[in-house]
């Protein structure tokens, strides 16, 4: 089958930027700054090919075209058609854009395609495999791509002499009015609750539409909104039409447990992902709809156990680290700590499907990245800002950025030691040996300089040369989640930091998310499972239909929808609000990854009720049971790994601590933690006998 193919990463890179350029606040365009890849204006196809007969070949293109067949003249007069005989030939396609769209074709005959096997360059004497994009519609061009759209109801109601639509729920969506008379204007006013809807002053977002005789009126973008309305100046209509825009991926997990609450915590992660992945993962779907590493990250993750939509991930990744094609002399998102997030984010990826090509291609790009990480590094081996940079760790006026932040170097130690091991992967021995020389340099530096044993964790900075020994949660959590804290530094930080109510709370589930996930990593998971509860669970019994950029159950009114100094500031579907997908799914229920291969570590946790999840794998899916103490594990079309918590019964037979299972795929695996202590005697006795034997 024949596709749209075009120079690589250049598709991506054109969705990416007008992404970041949907933004609006009011009737202001905010377009982000980051600095952009552009498109490569001038591309070559090239195919070698054999026919077995003369093939009618329909090449399509957007941009201006030169086509040449074999050794042959350029062919004067293309009408887009050619006749092709039987044997091997060579076709070149030439193809030029230099208004900003894309250069693209499709070629279609009965035995040549356009397609993977392409190969093109930009005009230096190397060819490289083309860039495909998915999209095997020949009457849609990669330059008019959009996601599709579909009829979504509403409801009116009268609203102190206003009429509020209601879609029943957060949505992205186009609304079309039809039936319009009259010369004017149409305002819409949207709104995530009803007070910003009903508030044309100061809601965030709005649209107004010219009428000038037109019967149909389209509001130019997608907007994320729940409520809306209207105002006429001139004009009658008879609609409003909702068009939501949707992604036509199949949800491919399901999750069900005897709390009901759990259950709504769950579903409400769900849409929220759903909403939160546009054509790239978005921070959020009113107001940024920008694509940001830090949240990235989170979003890819929680993607597992979402949609595991890998497109919309690899389109991530590659929009993030596109400028990388010029090397890099910016962070990304001009914040350090999302620089290390993507390169983190790119071996997460790479665990979760073991897509080694993916890895190849990218990896140019991430080693740009990293080697720009690499050069404003100090003596130490330390990450610093400099003037350019955003030094962000967390909405708080108690995190100051100045010096050697210890946040940072964990994240850097961590980002060096996922570039070590996917160079391994590659077979690029000395990168692979430089990058660990340079984490093994940091990580002794950290231990040296950052951790203090009287304070029982890791100090906040250092700030020329002196430690500053602010104690904050949120190095430490780092420290602990991405493995740099040894088991002893571990214990401490979680009795003097996780644990301990006197310091500052993270502020946001942005940072939520790493605490729980530190805390579970730590063993922590009843106090993860309550934590996450109360607090999702609050905005749940609120009625929320997506889960908010940032919670606290003690505002009220239409004080709880502001941030940022505006009135409906706050997002109320923003991507880390998703969280617990990818904490019940990775701690909860124990799946995790490597390699494209899922590993389920089962484990007793107290207050977990009774649960059923199957979660998408590479070429299957992973069911995971939990009734009392007994867990049941059941791989659908893939074979999944069982790491044993401890010495329990599995399959009805005592089985070690530690000991690995294979689960061979429509086999199954049923695991007794419930009898864990009679099997650990039994287990016991049976390495007795056989040191006596």
């Amino acid at each position: 089958m024949s596709e749209w193919i075009c120079f690589p990463d250049d598709f991506e890179i054109m969705l990416y930027n007008r992404e970041n350029d949907k933004r609006y606040e009011r009737d202001v365009r905010v377009f982000s700054m980051y600095r952009r890849a552009g498109l490569t204006p001038a591309v070559l196809f090239q195919k070698k090919f054999t026919l077995t007969r003369t093939n009618t070949v329909k090449i399509l293109y957007d941009g201006n075209i030169c086509v040449r067949l074999d050794d042959g003249q350029y062919i004067y007069g293309f009408d887009g058609t050619l006749n092709i005989p039987a044997g091997e030939h060579s076709l070149y396609i030439a193809l030029l854009c230099d208004d900003g769209r894309l250069p693209c074709i499709y070629v279609e005959g009965e035995e040549l395609h356009s397609d993977g096997s392409w190969t093109c360059t930009d005009g230096v004497n190397i060819q490289s495999p083309v860039g495909t994009t998915g999209l095997t519609d020949p009457a849609v061009s990669p330059n008019a791509y959009a996601l599709p759209v579909r009829p979504h109801g509403c409801t009116a109601r009268d609203a102190g002499g206003q009429t509020l639509y209601d879609c029943g729920e957060e949505l992205v969506a186009y609304l079309r009015f039809t039936g319009v008379k009259g010369k004017g204007k149409l305002s819409v006013y949207y709104g995530e609750s009803e007070e910003e809807a009903l508030d044309p002053e100061e809601c965030e977002t709005l649209d107004v539409l010219s009428a000038e005789g037109e019967s149909e009126l389209v509001t130019p973008i997608a907007k994320g909104f729940r409520y809306f309305t209207v105002g006429a100046e001139g004009v009658s209509f008879e609609g409003p039409e909702v068009l939501e825009e949707y992604v036509p991926h199949a949800q491919r997990t399901r999750f069900h447990s005897e709390d009901a609450l759990l259950n709504r915590i769950w579903d409400i992660s769900m849409h929220t992902m759903d909403l939160t992945t546009r054509l790239f993962f978005l921070d959020g779907v009113k107001r940024d709809r920008w694509v940001w590493g830090g949240d990235a990250y989170q979003s890819i993750l929680m993607n597992r156990f979402g949609f595991f939509d890998t497109e919309t991930a690899k389109r991530t990744l590659v929009g993030l680290l596109g400028v990388g094609k010029y090397g890099f002399r910016q962070h990304i998102n001009n914040i350090n700590s999302y620089s290390l997030l993507v390169l983190i984010a790119v071996e997460e990826f790479y665990d979760q499907t073991g897509d080694e090509a993916f890895l190849r291609r990218i990896w140019p790009r991430a080693g740009a990245l990293a080697q720009f990480c690499i050069s404003r590094l100090d003596k130490d081996g330390f990450m610093v800002g400099y003037p350019e940079d955003w030094v962000f760790v967390d909405w708080s006026d108690t995190n100051p950025s100045a010096g050697a932040l210890s946040y940072n170097q964990m994240l850097l130690c961590a980002a060096l030691r996922s570039m070590g091991r996917l160079a391994g992967v590659l077979g690029e021995r000395e990168e692979a040996k430089k990058y660990e020389a340079l984490s093994a340099r940091l990580y002794e530096n950290i231990q040296k300089k950052l951790w203090s044993e009287e304070a029982g964790c890791y100090i906040y900075s250092l700030v020329g040369g002196k430690p500053n020994r602010t104690v904050m949660r949120q190095p430490n959590l780092m420290a602990v989640l991405f493995g740099i804290a040894t088991p002893h530094q571990q214990r401490l930080i979680l009795q003097n930091v996780l644990l301990n109510d006197a310091i500052p709370d993270t502020k946001t589930p942005y940072m939520m998310f790493f605490e729980l996930a530190a805390l579970a990593s730590a063993g922590e998971k009843a106090l993860v499972y309550e934590r996450m509860t109360e607090y999702w669970g609050g905005m749940a019994k609120e009625g929320v239909s997506t889960f908010w950029e940032l919670y606290d159950p003690a505002e009220r009114g239409a004080e709880k929808y502001a941030m940022y100094g505006r009135k409906y500031g706050k997002s109320l579907c923003h991507a880390w609000g998703a969280t617990p997908l990818y904490i019940i799914g990775g701690y909860l229920a124990g799946l995790g990854v490597r390699q494209g291969k899922v590993i389920v570590r089962p484990e007793q946790i107290a207050c977990m009720p009774d649960f059923e999840l199957e979660a998408p794998a590479v070429r299957g899916s992973i069911r995971v049971c939990k009734r009392g103490g007994e867990y049941t594990v059941e791989a659908i079309g893939e074979g999944v790994t069982v790491e044993i918590p401890a010495a329990v019964a599995v399959n009805g037979a005592p089985c070690r601590a530690g000991q690995r299972v294979e689960v061979a795929p429509g086999n199954s695996l049923r695991i007794a933690l419930e009898d864990r202590r009679e099997y650990e005697r039994e287990d016991l006795h049976r390495v007795l006998r056989q040191q006596q034997v």
